[in-house]
């Protein structure tokens, strides 16, 4: 198995055409580094220094689509003036990542970056809204480009909105 954060995501980008069994032990692999990472950014307080291919990531909690349980996720850190995104791509997996399924069932989210924490309310984008974001996500993680050109799924991407009471 993979020892490190780059040689994982090495080959999830070189197998997205892989059959589901590869795909099963590479998503074994991947979270296997979420853990890793978590565990980074539990021990420092913060995500500040955690990256994966020398982009930052950010943790997300949702509530599990069918549990209602909290699920925590690093996802790379896509914002611009204050506003977040998270974008779907599971390194160009034919599905989307199960936080996708548990957002669009409960919109309301945690969000870490750094040593700071906030509620936000997520919102699928489209069309003509959405453009703006991919540019700003591929900017963010060039790697994004990589797996879309060799997805057939469009990668869903969800635009946070600050909860003004900040729970």
């Amino acid at each position: 198995m993979p020892t490190d954060d780059a040689e994982i995501v090495g080959k999830v980008i070189t197998q997205v055409h892989a059959s589901d069994q590869d795909w099963a032990r590479l998503m074994v692999d991947v979270q296997e580094m979420s853990k890793a990472q978590l565990q980074l950014v539990v021990e420092k307080g913060s995500t500040a220094g955690v990256e994966i291919e020398g982009s930052p990531i950010v943790v997300v909690t949702t509530r599990g689509a069918k549990s209602g349980e909290a699920r925590v996720y690093p996802l790379m850190r896509v914002e611009h003036g204050g506003t977040y995104a998270l974008v779907g791509s599971l390194g160009g997996a034919p599905k989307n990542p199960t936080w996708y399924h548990n957002i669009k069932a409960h919109p309301t989210v945690r969000l870490q970056d750094g040593g700071v924490t906030r509620w936000y309310v997520a919102r699928e984008l489209a069309g003509a809204e959405r453009e703006p974001w991919w540019d700003r996500a591929v900017q963010a993680y060039p790697s994004y480009a990589h797996y879309q050109s060799r997805c057939e799924r469009v990668f869903p991407i969800f635009e946070l909105t600050p909860v003004q009471d900040d729970r």
